[in-house]
């Protein structure tokens, strides 16, 4: 209500509130016409929501009461209101901070007009509590920095500089941005002769040998010493002989940052980094230092690795958003930096106040990325042994251990994928075939062999096994055996996998498949596996053939000692020692080494000691028949 009151006194129209009837000075007709006057001057000041409680009141002393008992009686209605106002209270999107500021002032007046009294602490920190964070939260956290108690008139005065500092940089900044722009602007004359050209190029009406720089003659702007002397002291920065001082801004998107200028309006400006692995407080700006000297500080080692050597330490003065300024002392001079740093650690070690909000506050580090810095301190640990220490609360900050992607986990830990369980899907026999090669041997075989190429039914796993001299060989032998089983079974490969090999992807052997129809299927390298599942407990043989497995008398131990008989003179042995290597198909006999003539012997007159694999005592099994040799 006072800008109504301001408004009338503006008007001289405050009589028209002060009294109940019309004063002896003035006549009937200027009297009416100044409460008319008055009615629209307290309308105009209204809100919209408002007007339409005293749209029909024509006397002044009317609306004011009704306007009064509204809006200025001390009941608890309005005092809920106000109240309920103030505590949600807070910054609008698009809202200037002048606005914002002179909004919280005007509620504050009507909660004191209705005796409602705030205290002045709480006053600052409702105002602080309703800036944005985004942008104001660096801030409020530099301004509450080793406080114990907030003044209002403070918090009002550092909002008003913080404000006024940052139109003064948009003003130079788009000052900046103008003059480029009227720099290569076009010239407004309309077209026609020589105004119709484009003067953004000074130089184009320079002399021949004037200087488009400082427009002097017998000179290039290339060899002017003019710019050659502007350009050096961009190199050396401000003077020696400036105040220095570092000034807080939160205008930056990170977390902390300290912008560092001299107290004139100077436009080259470095960032100030808090670093948590930093050991000292480190500046490459030798005019930056309030007090400076001489010592020998050893050595930095940079991210390059390349080592510094510091032979220079002072005391750096930091103005903050409060106006208050600090010295960070003991900071090292490092001109081959590029960034200066603020350590965390030493400000820890000087027991500085305020340490603790800054390495958990103002980093603004989140529990996600606490827990990655334990798995980086704890040596690239697992997420479960994190977990487990966070449930024992044994790392500091963290509480689930849970960490995001670690690349460096990945390049030094990773293993392959688990196979998962594959289905059974092929309906019978030959509907699926896997084949591999495998080779070249280190030692060469008896046969001379120094590859073998393997193939195997997806439905009953029977696998066939074929040795090769020459990898070349695998075409004819993959077509010798699809003929045969062909011919035994009566049904077609209608899929074919293998991997990428040369062998399996030559033009000779896609051909043939597409000739028979057969479908290719490839794998990725290096993963032979082949899919697990189920066969019903059954062999490959039995679901091959889909008859059982009667006979399992002719099985023996692989590689055990064998004596097949021979015939010889009558003083002469009967048996010769051999090595049992398996069966030969199509032939009802046994396939057995001779170690003596270096061959491979077949025979059905054979004793086998299997007790001597088991060692076990002897006890030889003789199986003969009248059957004649087979050699």
């Amino acid at each position: 209500m006072s800008d109504v009151q301001d408004a009338l006194n503006a008007q001289n129209l405050e009589e028209t509130i002060m009294v109940h009837e019309r004063p002896p000075k003035y006549d009937e007709a200027i009297w009416e016409k100044m409460n008319r006057n008055a009615c629209g001057v307290i309308r105009s000041c209204l809100e919209q929501e408002l007007k339409y409680n005293v749209i029909g009141v024509t006397s002044v002393m009317k609306m004011w009461e009704i306007l009064n008992n509204k809006y200025l009686t001390k009941s608890v209605e309005n005092r809920l209101h106000l109240l309920r106002r103030l505590f949600g209270f807070q910054m609008s999107r698009g809202t200037s901070l002048a606005t914002h500021v002179n909004n919280y002032t005007k509620l504050l007046s009507n909660l004191a007009n209705v005796d409602e009294k705030i205290s002045d602490e709480y006053k600052a920190i409702f105002l602080l509590g309703s800036l944005p964070d985004e942008e104001y939260d660096t801030f409020v956290l530099i301004l509450l920095n080793g406080r114990s108690s907030i003044i209002y008139s403070e918090v009002t005065n550092a909002l008003t500089n913080y404000d006024l500092r940052r139109k003064d940089k948009e003003t130079s900044r788009a000052s900046t941005s103008g003059e480029t722009l009227s720099t290569r602007g076009r010239n407004p004359y309309p077209k026609g002769g020589n105004r119709g050209r484009s003067k953004s190029r000074s130089h184009h009406q320079l002399a021949k040998n004037q200087c488009a720089f400082c427009k002097e003659q017998e000179h290039w702007k290339r060899d002017c010493p003019k710019l050659k002397e502007k350009e050096n002291c961009k190199k050396k920065g401000p003077k020696a002989n400036e105040v220095n001082v570092a000034k807080g801004d939160d205008s930056d998107d990170s977390c902390f940052s300290l912008l560092i200028t001299p107290e004139v309006n100077h436009v080259d400006v470095l960032d100030w980094m808090l670093d948590s692995g930093a050991t000292y407080h480190v500046t490459p700006r030798r005019d930056w230092f309030a007090s400076f000297e001489k010592v020998d500080g050893g050595v930095v080692v940079m991210g390059n690795d390349q080592f510094c050597s510091v032979c220079w330490i002072g005391t750096v003065r930091i103005r903050m958003h409060d106006g208050v300024v600090r010295e960070l002392k003991e900071v090292r001079f490092v001109p081959q930096l590029k960034k200066n740093i603020i350590s965390v650690g030493a400000l820890e070690a000087k027991r500085f106040k305020g340490s603790t909000e800054i390495s958990q506050v103002a980093l603004a580090i989140s529990e996600a990325d606490i827990s990655k810095l334990w798995h980086y301190r704890l040596g690239h640990t697992s997420e479960n042994s994190l977990q487990i220490l966070c449930k024992q609360r044994l790392l500091k900050g963290a509480k689930s251990g849970k960490i995001e992607f670690c690349e460096h986990c990945v390049l030094g830990k990773k293993t392959k994928v688990k196979f998962g369980t594959s289905i059974h899907q092929t309906r019978g026999i030959m509907d699926y075939m896997h084949t591999d090669v495998w080779g070249l041997t280190k030692n060469v075989s008896l046969g001379g062999q120094h590859w073998f190429v393997t193939f195997v039914d997806d439905y009953s796993r029977h696998c066939w096994v074929y040795t090769m001299t020459k990898k070349s060989e695998v075409l004819d032998i993959f077509v010798e055996w699809k003929k045969r089983l062909e011919l035994q079974t009566g049904r077609k490969i209608k899929t074919l996998r293998s991997d990428n090999g040369g062998e399996y992807t030559s033009d000779p052997f896609q051909q043939l498949c597409r000739d028979e129809g057969i479908e290719r299927h490839f794998i990725v390298s290096h993963t032979p596996q082949l899919p697990s599942s189920t066969i019903e407990g059954k062999t490959p043989i039995e679901i091959w053939s889909e008859e059982p497995a009667r006979d399992y008398d002719q099985l023996k131990v692989f590689g055990c000692p064998a004596f097949y008989h021979v015939r010889t003179d009558k003083l002469e042995p009967r048996d010769r020692k051999t090595i049992f290597v398996g069966f030969k198909r199509g032939v009802k006999g046994y396939k057995l080494w001779d170690l003596v003539d270096k061959k491979i012997v077949l025979s059905r007159d054979v004793t086998f000691d299997e007790a001597s694999i088991l060692k076990l005592p002897s006890s030889h099994q003789v199986e003969r028949d009248p059957t004649k040799e087979i050699s």
